[in-house]
């Protein structure tokens, strides 16, 4: 599973670089986001959601780790 560390940038780029990671993914890979913020988190379950994707989100000391199949 690959995994992109995204703490301390604001959006739009955690979205954005979340978008571009999962375009080279095929079906049944995962992706591991971590982020910092609420809004991040939201932003990237919107998504996510929005293709059809599944996400799992935890809460982490941090911020948050989201784990997501393509």
């Amino acid at each position: 599973m690959k995994e992109i560390n995204l703490y301390g940038m604001s959006c739009p780029e955690p979205v954005l670089r979340t978008q571009n990671e999962l375009k080279g993914m095929k079906p049944g890979e995962k992706l591991m986001v971590l982020v910092d913020s609420e809004t991040a988190k939201e932003n990237i379950t919107r998504l996510v959601l929005s293709r059809k994707h599944k996400i799992n989100v935890k809460k982490e000391s941090e911020g948050f780790a989201l784990e997501i199949e393509v």
